[in-house]
């Protein structure tokens, strides 16, 4: 029995040095033109504490721990933090909800985002937000430095969205993609459809808008965990449309447990050629 004991705080051990060690970190011999000013970690009982604010959008998408490091290099100031989430999807969903105005982006082999006063990165279950305070060309140079540098110690494949595989390069780029997986994320990206979802406790979804012309249409490939789930959201879908009339909107059944949605202003030719790409053959 002592032998039994003593394998399982062995193993308990390693499995929490493990966890520790997925939360990378950079040290002074990976920037050697920094300094680091502050190296602090959080779990998920403490990250209102950190935040202030804003904790449970991270925790809805499976958050695990953070990692807070600060630099200054020269007379600028870069705050990093590393978010250790639960899978790579849940990474590129918190990511996909967070990316705005981005001056550049995928430019790391990655999903990534870079603007002036921020660099935004995902990769495996790891989520990256780089800031400085300046937003000048050298602070904005050293952000994405410093977020290039956390990306290469992180071993892992870029993660391949599960959605829209049957839609040609030509129709989308993986960078429109948003992901939501619950109320607070379809909150903050399509508020307009919130009631779709009123009766849908499981469920993630991958959405595109996208602008033709002066028109904008909304598709997304909605994944539910079972058959039930989708029937009821099917359900739901039908009872919403005619309390949208100003709105066009379809719906294509992909798989036993997924859908794909448009929604449109209008259908006139341009627009019904655009969703045809998205296999929608038969529109109202």
């Amino acid at each position: 029995m002592k032998y039994i004991a003593a394998f399982l705080i062995l193993l308990c051990s390693y499995s929490l040095s493990g966890q520790e060690h997925q939360i990378v970190q950079l040290k002074d011999s990976d920037l050697p033109e920094a300094k680091i000013t502050r190296n602090e970690t959080f779990d998920g009982n403490a990250l209102w504490g950190y935040m202030n604010g804003g904790a449970d959008v991270y925790l809805e998408y499976g958050f695990k721990d953070i990692r807070v490091q600060e630099f200054t290099i020269g007379d600028e100031k870069v705050k990093a933090e590393i978010y250790l989430m639960d899978t790579p999807g849940s990474a590129f969903g918190i990511y996909s909800i967070k990316t705005y105005k981005c001056t550049t982006s995928d430019s790391a082999h990655t999903p990534d985002c870079l603007n002036s006063y921020q660099y935004q990165a995902a990769k495996g279950p790891v989520y990256i937000s780089v800031i400085n305070g300046s937003g000048g060309r050298q602070a904005r140079a050293s952000t994405f430095r410093i977020g290039k540098a956390i990306l290469d110690k992180i071993d892992a494949p870029q993660f391949s969205i599960p959605a829209f595989r049957d839609v040609g390069q030509d129709y989308f780029q993986q960078s429109q993609v948003k992901m939501i997986k619950g109320p607070l994320g379809l909150q903050n990206i399509v508020p307009k459809w919130i009631g779709l979802f009123d009766n849908s406790a499981a469920y993630e979804f991958y959405y595109l808008k996208l602008k033709i012309i002066d028109e904008n249409i909304s598709v997304a490939d909605i994944i539910f965990p079972e058959r039930k789930a989708m029937d009821i959201f099917i359900n739901d879908f039908k009872n919403f449309k005619p309390r949208h009339s100003d709105k066009v909107f379809g719906l294509k059944q992909l798989t036993d447990s997924s859908v794909r949605i448009y929604e449109a202003k209008t259908l006139n030719t341009v627009i019904q050629k655009e969703l045809k790409g998205f296999g929608f053959s038969e529109m109202e």
